[in-house]
């Protein structure tokens, strides 16, 4: 038995050289970078909060609030002890 990629990788290959001719490159405008800012803890939120207009009806959203809540929560506990 060969392992998946030595399979796959050669039809891959010839999927993407035809893709590569049919659709030749772009040039690509790098954007300019912003500047970063910190975002309060009581503002941070899963990502949800902000595509969706009711988060809180996916199914992973209290999944993804609970876990960042908690990292806010370590973060804020081990900075405060340094």
């Amino acid at each position: 038995e060969k392992p998946g990629l030595v399979l796959a990788a050669p039809i891959w290959r010839q999927f993407m050289e035809k893709a590569l001719e049919l659709y030749p490159g772009q040039d690509f405008t790098e954007p300019e970078l912003t500047e970063a800012k910190e975002l309060p803890p009581e503002e941070a939120h899963s990502i949800l909060d902000y595509i969706r207009e009711k988060p809180e009806l996916d199914p992973q959203y209290q999944n993804w609030e609970e876990a960042i809540q908690n990292y806010l929560a370590s973060s804020n506990s081990t900075q405060s002890t340094e």
